[in-house]
């Protein structure tokens, strides 16, 4: 039996500490839990995987605007490879209502940040962690918390990777290089890949820039599917490189998922999850 290191906590809503509720682990599978961050309780779950060999890579899975664990759980599946692969996998819930990531530091706070640190903390205390090994994951508005994360929490996270992802134009400096990846389709109308001018970067002006901070050489460009181009620039700085995927008629949707996102499918020609696992895997905080 794992059980939590994390005793009971006062919840006092003035107070801006974060504090666990208990977190009882008996064994792999599913579990629920909260952490209390400036007042607002703030809800995950969280999937232990059958067998380790040692400490487990931790993936942070992070949905999209007015969406759930529950709804990225079912449209990612992360948690079944997690299961095959030896990951624990966590599912974070946004907050307000309807719930959302607070991507822009300068208008929105840190409070989202703070909750993902507590978060990796309070899993370490319940089952092994390599905290080496920390990757963050998003669809839509939860690929630019991912996106965030790597800006504002290179610390902890070694890599981050991002479908559709709703990116934030402001200045970011990891302080490291740190390898992305970005999975996006052509057609999507919610997070065009075209961007919106001053509000959301287009998907390879957000990448080129990552690679400009990777101080990265000059890409290189396949098809690696039918419907699917793949742009890797792979000599970086601590080989810290960088992917963007670019689904030809893709929608706002999660390649490989046979559940429909928002207003449509993505494509069935690859599969964002074992995808961007493929990515993370290779990558290790230094």
């Amino acid at each position: 039996m794992l059980a939590s290191a994390c005793g009971s906590a006062a919840t006092d809503p003035a107070s801006t500490k974060p504090v666990a509720a208990p977190l009882e682990i008996d064994g792999p599978g599913r579990h629920e839990g909260e952490i209390v961050v400036d007042g607002s309780r703030r809800r995950f779950v969280v999937w232990i995987p059958e067998a380790s060999p040692g400490p487990a890579p931790l993936v942070l899975v992070f949905h999209g605007f007015a969406g759930d664990p529950e709804g990225v759980e079912a449209l990612s599946t992360f948690h079944e490879l997690g299961d095959r692969e030896g990951l624990v996998v966590a599912y974070p819930e946004g907050s307000g209502r309807p719930a959302r990531w607070k991507v822009d530091a300068r208008l929105q706070g840190d409070g989202d940040v703070v909750f993902v640190r507590e978060l990796i903390a309070l899993l370490g205390t319940v089952t092994p962690i390599d905290s080496h090994r920390v990757y963050a994951a998003g669809m839509s508005n939860g690929g630019g918390m991912a996106g965030r994360l790597a800006c504002d929490a290179a610390d902890v996270i070694a890599a981050v990777g991002s479908v559709a992802g709703a990116h934030n134009e402001s200045a970011c400096d990891p302080g490291r290089p740190i390898p992305v990846v970005e999975v996006h389709g052509s057609a999507d109308r919610i997070v065009p890949f075209e961007g919106w001018p001053g509000w959301l970067p287009a998907a390879d002006e957000w990448t080129e820039r990552w690679a400009d901070r990777n101080e990265c050489a000059e890409p290189e460009t396949e098809a690696v599917a039918s419907d699917v181009e793949r742009t890797t620039w792979s000599a970086c700085r601590d080989g810290a490189e960088v992917r963007l995927y670019r689904i030809e008629d893709g929608r706002h949707g999660w390649p490989g998922s046979d559940r429909a996102a928002l207003v449509g499918d993505s494509t069935l020609s690859i599969d964002a999850t074992a995808l961007l696992w493929g990515f993370f895997e290779v990558h290790v905080l230094p």
